[in-house]
């Protein structure tokens, strides 16, 4: 039970990076951000892909997780950005940090 939570951390870091890499620019988002995004991309994407296939395809449920969760980025750095006040050091920013 703990190793598959951890696995899905880890997965969901690196659908998160990849979903991050996979956009043009900077997104202002932080590390906690991005692996929680990344998790909850690859369980829509696994969702998805076992909805419309009954076979384990794996590359292409990582592809969807992909585009899912560079959606969730895309939305999430949209909303970060238009946020008015307030400290950038809260939330899932990851950082400590103020600007």
């Amino acid at each position: 039970m703990i190793g598959d939570i951890i696995g899905y951390i880890v997965i969901g870091a690196i659908i998160g990076a990849v979903a991050r890499l996979a956009l043009p620019g900077k997104q202002a988002i932080g590390w906690a951000a991005t692996i929680i995004i990344g998790i909850i991309g690859a369980f829509i994407g696994g969702m998805i892909v076992s909805a419309l296939s009954d076979k384990d395809h794996n590359i292409i449920a990582f592809i969807v997780s992909v585009i899912v969760a560079a959606v969730g980025v895309s939305l999430y750095a949209g909303m970060q950005a238009r946020r008015v006040g307030g400290s950038s050091a809260g939330g899932l920013s990851g950082s400590s940090r103020t600007r």
